[in-house]
């Protein structure tokens, strides 16, 4: 079957590129609050304070989630969900596995700086 390989294939290069953009993100940091570079809502860009930290925990959070990706996708690989079981799990976990990050991420700048 030419599908065979489409779960592991997909989730496999989303994973890699969450994972080497957030080796990105943590070697090269945006240092002053922007629109156009880094981990941009109105939370983190409250202050430099609350800028830096969250550039820093979404480096994390991207590698974090790329490995897991990876993973699942490894895993779900190797069952037979057909092309729309397969097509399905993707789309759910591509688009919301960053909606959950970001939610998650916006919760620990909340907790960690409550101020703001």
């Amino acid at each position: 079957m030419e599908n065979d390989y489409l779960i592991w294939i997909t989730l496999g290069t989303i994973g890699l590129i969450f994972w080497i953009g957030g080796l990105y993100f943590e070697k090269y940091p945006p240092k002053k609050i922007n629109w156009l570079y880094g981990y941009r809502t109105k939370r983190s860009m409250r202050n430099i304070e609350v800028w830096t930290f969250a550039q820093a925990y979404v480096a994390k959070a991207m590698q974090s989630m790329g490995l897991r990706t990876l993973l699942i996708g490894g895993v779900l690989g190797c069952f037979d969900f057909g092309f729309v079981g397969q097509f399905t799990l993707i789309l759910l976990i591509t688009i919301g596995y960053p909606i959950w990050m970001i939610f998650s991420i916006e919760r620990v700048l909340k907790q960690k700086f409550p101020d703001t």
